[in-house]
């Protein structure tokens, strides 16, 4: 989306940061929304049968009319006349009499140190109230302010967005003039609330201004007796019109392009998976963001097999097969961004349920330097992978990153003069000068017996994308032990467990002794956004609640006097109060001591022990220094760490 950088006279923020949260506008989109429309001056067309898509899937062919689909269907219609200046805030306040160039400057000192928004900075001294400073943003933004105790919200207007959406968005309807829905907002600059509003809503959305508070208030009173219940768009269409169905339900025409809004969408969001969920009240859509689902979307039980089936023909899928789970893989563009797609379908009661894995090309692969491991464990691991051979092994949950450090290990270490060859399931991302294959269970081809294909090809460094069975770790093991560097990933709790998660195996304690050189655990924590986190001082139930999950590490970590981080919200994060994710690790060099500790088969706390007496640092030692830094919160430390 196009921004507009304002430029203005002299004053006294000339030198304040460029700020995005809600209360600054120094750089703002330029298609930010106007006034509420008059629904006379909306145009309606009545006439879509014209313009349909002719999708029909019969049993013996596919016809497809590729009618190219106008994205701006399911846009919030923007002024292309807005003014090309705005006042900034501080100027307005200045100009209108709400505070004096002392209490501004004095707040924008206190911002360069903080980072928080002027607006927010302004009410919490007291300057200005909150109503006050929405009366200026609604200014600044050309839209009417509204007072929701003197206009309380129509109920019919309420029932136009459902429950979740409004809490999670923190919006709310207040009217519906049948072609318009009034939707009030506290942040004018959350234009991706709007735009998810339109969709949800199937009409024209438009926006006012309340205080944070106000909506707080009234969405509790909206939805905690009696919740009205959600009218869906094409539940509405007899009062609405044809404009007012949902956009997949509208006509199969526009099944090609609500698909691609949605995989838009999905990648806009940083999304890692997308949930295609069919269920007796419709088809609902998740996003996994950071790690953590939440809901997208709900359309009704009207919506067509459409939009499942659109993404299994993408997906190379046989869509007249419902009965048997598929996998499949397509690619595309969002943004001028490759995106790869990993499709897994399930048949269930209701339907089909799909999931769609999104692989960002250009992100994917990182650097071993960015991926926030401490200098010394950094350097450890470089001593494990920088022997001709062993057995390294990256270990965790399932979406922990084991994989994300095996690809960065092997992107430091791939060279001309390495034959590295790789047994993946499945290929995640293509490695320029690597020969990757991919299992093939169907035909035998399992990871053991690409490994032992493998061997025959003069390798120098081989990965296996997971050790499942006792096969599999004993020809790894072996390949290492023969002159091999060995790469792979496992299921396990910490390094520690890992051996034992390797003897369990029946891998004997000489073959894991002489062959492992170097484990990796690691969880992902959800970082703090940088716009919204708040800092406090715990609680001493919080302390005693550290000291009783962490006691052998909480006394010293944190001393009476530290400051913690918590999550707030903003628009930037979607008011989650994270955005982005970041590792925490324990790396576990083998050395003489632990390979006498296996030989002896001691138990993995004599292990970990050692490891830690040799300079280790735990897993969740490593957690809480993230914690006061301000990299993620207490609470999320522990969500992922027990």
């Amino acid at each position: 989306m196009p921004r507009l950088k304002i430029v203005d006279e002299p004053s006294v923020e000339d030198d304040a940061e460029e700020r995005s949260t809600p209360g600054d506008v120094d750089d703002v989109p330029v298609d930010a929304h106007a006034a509420p429309v008059d629904a006379d001056d909306v145009p309606v067309d009545h006439d879509d049968d014209d313009d349909d898509e002719d999708l029909t899937v019969g049993p013996d062919e596919l016809s497809i009319d590729e009618t190219p689909f106008d994205v701006d269907e399911l846009r919030v219609p923007r002024d292309e006349e807005e003014p090309a200046r705005r006042a900034r805030l501080g100027d307005w306040l200045i100009a209108h009499g709400f505070v004096s160039s002392a209490d501004v400057e004095s707040a924008l000192v206190e911002q360069r140190v903080t980072g928080e928004a002027l607006g927010g900075l302004l009410v919490a001294r007291g300057v200005v109230d909150e109503e006050e400073l929405s009366r200026a943003l609604a200014g600044i933004f050309d839209l009417p302010y509204r007072d929701l105790v003197e206009s309380p919200p129509d109920p019919d207007a309420i029932r136009r967005l459902p429950q979740s959406f409004c809490r999670r968005r923190v919006v709310l309807p207040v009217a519906f003039d049948g072609t318009n829905l009034l939707v009030a907002i506290s942040d004018p600059a959350d234009v991706l609330t709007l735009d998810d509003a339109q969709v949800v809503a199937g009409t024209q959305v438009d926006a006012v201004i309340a205080s944070p508070a106000q909506l707080r208030v009234a969405l509790d009173q909206a939805f905690t007796s009696g919740s009205p219940v959600y009218i869906s768009p094409d539940t509405s269409t007899a009062d609405s019109g044809d404009d007012g169905v949902d956009p997949a339900s509208k006509s199969d025409a526009h099944v090609a392009g609500f698909v691609e809004n949605l995989l838009d969408r999905a990648v806009s969001e940083r999304a890692s998976d997308v949930h295609i969920e069919p269920s007796e009240r419709g088809l609902r859509f998740r996003m996994r963001v950071d790690g953590v689902l939440h809901d997208a979307l709900d359309l009704s039980p009207s919506v067509p097999t459409g939009v499942v089936n659109r993404i299994k023909i993408l997906a190379g899928l046989d869509i007249a097969e419902h009965r048997r789970p598929q996998d499949g893989r397509m690619s595309f563009t969002s943004s001028g961004r490759p995106i790869d797609a990993r499709i897994a379908t399930l048949p269930t009661s209701h339907g089909e349920s799909l999931t769609l894995r999104l692989l960002d090309r250009d992100h994917g692969l990182l650097n071993i330097d960015r991926l926030g491991f401490e200098a010394d464990a950094l350097q450890r691991l470089r001593q494990a992978y920088g022997r001709p051979w062993g057995l390294i092994l990256a270990v965790g949950p399932t979406g922990s990153g084991k994989s994300t450090t095996i690809y960065s290990i092997l992107t430091e270490i791939n060279s001309p003069s390495r034959n590295v060859v790789t047994v993946e399931d499945p290929v995640e991302y293509d490695i320029p000068g690597i020969k990757q294959t991919q299992v093939h269970a169907k035909i035998g081809y399992t990871f053991a017996a690409g490994l032992r294909a493998i061997l025959r090809a003069d390798p120098d460094v081989i990965v296996v994308g997971e050790i499942r069975d006792a096969e599999t770790a004993h020809t790894a093991a072996k390949a290492a032990l023969t002159g091999h560097l060995v790469l792979s990933t496992l299921h396990a709790n910490d390094a520690a467990t890992a051996i034992a998660r390797l003897l369990e195996m029946s891998l004997e304690p000489y073959l894991v002794a002489s062959s492992l050189t170097g484990v990796v655990a690691q969880r992902l924590v959800r970082r703090l956004c940088p716009n919204c986190k708040v800092a406090y001082k715990p609680e001493d139930d919080e302390r005693m609640t550290i000291a009783s999950m962490m006691p052998d590490v909480a006394a010293q970590a944190l001393p009476e006097d530290v400051t913690l981080y918590g999550p707030a919200g903003c628009a930037r994060c979607d008011h989650t109060g994270y955005y982005g994710r970041s590792a925490v690790y324990e790396v576990m060099v083998v050395t003489a001591r632990i390979r006498t500790l296996v030989l002896e088969q001691a138990s993995a706390t004599q292990i970990e022990e050692a490891a830690v007496a040799e300079g280790m640092q735990r897993l969740r030692e490593n957690g809480i220094d993230k914690v006061p830094a301000g990299t993620t919160s207490f609470a999320e430390l522990t969500r992922c760490i027990a």
